[in-house]
């Protein structure tokens, strides 16, 4: 019988005394929509946190978020749109009523079939403000 070494796993204690983070980090990327105070006590989007948004098909959940994308780079702020379930042609038709959504990044997922972990770690390694994920359930079956 062979001598296995069973490595116990250690937990490693913090004090927060010894942490320090950016105070960007902290500084809320507010919407310019009633949904600020919502979001978070400090009125917008918190840097670093993740949001899931949930309603019956047809509610408007993508139109809102998108228009919030929009605006927000418009704000300067760097965005990505990415999509597990509509292709070039369904967002030509959201393009044609909202106008704003035309210059928005955007990745569709179906294009990346073949490599969709590779593709969408490549995208995310180049670093956004805000990503949109639309449909979470279909983007992670497919990573």
């Amino acid at each position: 019988m062979k001598n296995i070494e069973i490595k116990r796993w250690k937990p490693e204690l913090v004090k927060m005394d010894n942490l320090s983070f950016d105070k960007n980090l902290f500084v809320p990327m507010p919407t310019g929509k009633k949904v600020d105070s919502l979001l978070s006590s400090e009125g917008g989007l918190m840097k670093g946190t993740n949001f899931a948004f949930v309603g019956d098909p047809g509610v408007g959940k993508s139109t809102v978020l998108l228009d919030w994308i929009a605006d927000f780079q418009k704000q300067g702020k760097k965005v990505l749109f990415v999509s597990g379930e509509m292709n070039e042609i369904d967002l030509y038709g959201y393009v044609k009523r909202f106008p704003k959504f035309a210059k928005l990044p955007i990745m569709f997922m179906g294009d990346y079939s073949d490599c969709p972990k590779e593709a969408i770690e490549q995208v995310f390694d180049k670093g956004y403000d805000v990503v949109l994920v639309d449909s979470w359930a279909e983007v992670t079956s497919m990573v």
